[in-house]
């Protein structure tokens, strides 16, 4: 049977027809897919977990063992005179130490300005002058004969083996240490601290810090 040219354009347009509404709706279906969500979204890892708390717990280590002791074992150090002399008295006075050396002018005038502090304060604080010998130019005589010459009416001690220098993490001058009797550091000032900021200081850790 013989089938027109005119039926078979119609057979041919109506399968294009079909072929593109095929695709149109295949297009469809592939866009409308929602997005695959991972189970494990928003779960928690427990690897990952316990490696960060393995990194806090180190970190949290390492912050103890940097953490300075506060309490300061007791130091016997040496006067001019080579007389043996406790720095904390234990007569639960307060402890000013003041770290010197010959050649910071700012440290020097540090115990000057205790010196005329003293007559105020020798009832409620113990003031020391401890030369940084480790830290100086002179020889421990030649510290003798500068402490001699001074004429402070405070101690002063000298710190040959820098012991309490490296107790107390002191490493510019002046460097001001206000303790308590028990070795507790109760304030380290790091520059030259005048009467009026000193007599402050002083108040203030005595009425927080003692009874």
């Amino acid at each position: 049977m013989k089938i027109s040219g005119k039926y078979i354009i119609l057979l041919l347009v109506l399968s294009l027809v079909i072929g593109v509404a095929g695709c149109r709706n295949k297009d469809q279906e592939v866009g409308e897919q929602p997005p695959k969500i991972d189970e494990n979204l928003g779960e928690e890892n427990p690897i990952n977990n316990e490696d960060e708390k393995d990194d806090e717990d180190h970190n949290e280590s390492d912050n103890e063992n940097r953490k300075p002791d506060r309490k300061k074992e007791n130091i016997v150090l040496e006067d001019e005179q080579g007389t043996e002399v406790s720095i904390y008295d234990g007569d639960n006075r307060l402890t000013i130490l003041t770290f010197w050396t010959e050649w910071s002018q700012e440290a020097k005038e540090q115990l000057m300005i205790l010196e005329n502090l003293h007559p105020l304060l020798q009832d409620e604080v113990h003031l020391l002058g401890i030369h940084a010998t480790g830290f100086d130019t002179l020889t421990k005589d030649e510290v003798i004969d500068r402490i001699k010459s001074m004429e402070l009416s405070y101690t002063l001690l000298i710190d040959e083996e820098s012991e309490a220098q490296q107790t107390f993490f002191v490493g510019t001058f002046p460097t001001t240490v206000i303790v308590d009797s028990g070795g507790n550091v109760l304030l380290s000032l790091t520059s030259l601290v005048k009467e009026d900021q000193l007599l402050d200081e002083i108040e203030m850790i005595l009425e927080e810090f003692l009874p």
